[in-house]
């Protein structure tokens, strides 16, 4: 329903990504599942991602049980080598048992130092963790700006936690018992984290198209952002702001018989902080809710002249 994809664009030439596989090597990671096991194809989508990565891209992997284990320091592709990624995680084993917040926190501890534009650890694990209390260490990720996501597998994974740990991680949730797509799903969210999600810094509202939202807003007087995230708009989208490099801020759409509005940024929030004391705040957002729920009110009425769609009154 959404005028806009979730997936972000592009990343920005240039950007350089910081990726570390943190992967379970308890004893669970080696059961057998038709002639394959989770830590293998963990193993074996190591070395893809290895191989999708741009050589000035930083890769790391570490594995942990009841303690953390750098398989591969954070380096360059090009300082390790593809070749030296293979030879370093062939011989891994699954043993031990359990010790995923120390490993969050060992890897927190070295991505902060990375001048990364883009830092971002993918967790692949048997879908259990300890019950410990995680808020603490996520809320430290997302003040260093390192994102999570899970990549969980098995047939009996704490969907609650894994997936609390991905949302808090800002980052993405994927939870398979098929255990041969597990290269597929690592691969996938390893092109994906490539991509800007999380943008921050000063971004000033660009005015695209017209739109009842902004009427009787002056384009130019919006107040700056320090944050928002990337999303691409879908093809017949009315984009009404952009930011200056391109990406959705505001985008409107009918779909069906009612309207839809995406607002990438926050409301009231970190991102959105000098908008508190901007005398229009409240009219914006005002417009935005009439506009989005102007179909409806029609609809439901029974009155057959709706109102204009794209363009202010």
């Amino acid at each position: 329903m959404l005028p806009v994809l979730a997936q972000p664009p592009e990343k920005r030439e240039g950007a350089q990504i910081a990726l570390v596989l943190v992967i379970d090597r308890s004893a669970s990671m080696g059961l057998d599942s038709g002639g394959v096991t989770r830590l293998g194809m963990a193993k074996e989508a190591s070395i893809l991602t290895a191989s999708a990565l741009n050589p000035t891209d930083v890769l790391g992997v570490l594995a942990f049980d009841k303690a953390s284990h750098w398989i591969i320091r954070p380096d360059t592709i090009q300082n390790i080598g593809v070749q030296n990624v293979a030879d370093s995680i062939s011989s891994l084993t699954a043993e031990g048992g359990d010790g995923l917040y120390q490993a969050l926190k060992e890897v927190d501890d070295a991505l902060r130092a990375s001048p990364a534009d883009l830092k971002e650890m993918v967790l692949v694990n048997d879908g259990q963790a300890d019950d410990v209390k995680y808020d603490d260490i996520l809320t430290k990720m997302r003040q260093d700006k390192i994102g999570l996501s899970v990549v969980a597998m098995g047939d009996d994974i704490d969907s609650a936690l894994m997936s609390k740990l991905a949302r808090l991680g800002q980052g993405r949730y994927y939870a398979t018992a098929r255990i041969r797509d597990i290269p597929r799903v690592i691969t996938q969210e390893a092109a994906l984290a490539k991509r800007a999600a999380l943008v921050e810094g000063n971004i000033q509202p660009q005015f695209v198209t017209s739109s009842p939202i902004l009427h009787g807003i002056a384009p130019n007087a919006i107040p700056t952002l320090t944050g928002h995230i990337a999303t691409t708009a879908k093809d017949s989208a009315e984009v009404i702001l952009n930011t200056d490099e391109g990406s959705p801020l505001l985008a409107q759409w009918h779909y069906g018989l009612g309207r839809v509005v995406a607002w990438t940024s926050d409301v009231g929030g970190r991102w959105t902080s000098n908008w508190l004391s901007w005398e229009q705040n409240n009219l914006l957002w005002d417009q935005l809710v009439r506009w989005r729920w102007v179909r409806r009110s029609i609809a439901t009425s029974g009155s057959a002249s709706p109102a204009p769609a794209t363009r202010p009154g």
